[in-house]
């Protein structure tokens, strides 16, 4: 990014924010972006259960009529973001980040590719053995998924992005057929290794590591004043 904002990638950490106000975040943080007031910044945050769909639909995949998954406790949104119906919930490490791809100078392609590299570098240093499937995209140990991505790109600049499973309660995807993808299981941190780092120290080893990609300087900073009165203060995990 040109000026004071070259070379320099942001992290900001929200906690617990419900799924339609984290759209708004994003959109804000959006416009800042595109208007070069800040540099590209990685949101990072846990979602109270949402199940969220895709431009592409999704409702064919719900196991679970949505009433009865409303009536256990998760919402079920439509979003602008590529692919199918996934699941959102404490736990969960979810990272949107907004990113300036003409500043980086990343194609679309570029940058996901990137993205799943760095997921399956970071679970690596824990020692998960993770790949990515070109087939069907995310990070995968076996035939389980850790991770999901979904991206949506505007003025080329990035938005929405990924989900890490971290210590997420794995019964929730037992009601979807995540991603549209037939006979995948669902998997995680906790699952894999008895144990997992809280969901900010995962969002530095990710941030590290992207910025690292991209050559660029990384920062997980505290929000702003400004950004504070209108994200409101970090609530607190779960967990």
């Amino acid at each position: 990014m040109e000026g004071r904002w070259a070379g320099v990638l942001d992290g900001v950490w929200l906690g617990r924010v419900d799924y339609s106000r984290g759209v708004d975040i994003q959109k804000w943080f959006h416009e800042r972006v595109v208007n070069r007031q800040c540099p590209s910044t990685i949101l990072f945050l846990e979602h109270p259960p949402v199940y969220t769909l895709g431009k592409r639909g999704g409702d064919g995949f719900f196991l679970k009529p949505v009433a009865e998954l409303r009536s256990m406790g998760a919402e079920v949104c439509q979003t602008d973001r590529g692919g199918l119906v996934t699941f959102h919930g404490p736990g969960q490490l979810v990272g949107y980040p907004i990113l300036d791809l003409s500043a980086l100078r990343l194609s679309f392609q570029e940058y996901i590719t990137q993205l799943l590299a760095s997921l399956v570098a970071v679970v690596g240093e824990f020692g998960i053995d993770a790949a990515v499937d070109p087939e069907r995209p995310g990070v995968y140990v076996g035939n389980s998924k850790m991770a999901a991505v979904g991206v949506r790109l505007s003025r080329w600049v990035t938005s929405h992005g990924f989900a890490l499973n971290g210590t997420t309660d794995l019964d929730w995807f037992k009601h979807i057929v995540a991603c549209g993808l037939e006979g995948i299981g669902a998997t995680s941190i906790l699952k894999e290794l008895g144990k997992c780092p809280t969901l900010p120290a995962l969002a530095d080893k990710v941030g590290s590591s992207l910025s690292a990609s991209w050559n660029c300087r990384w920062r997980m900073r505290p929000l702003t004043s400004e950004e504070i009165q209108f994200c409101g203060a970090p609530v607190p995990l779960s967990s």
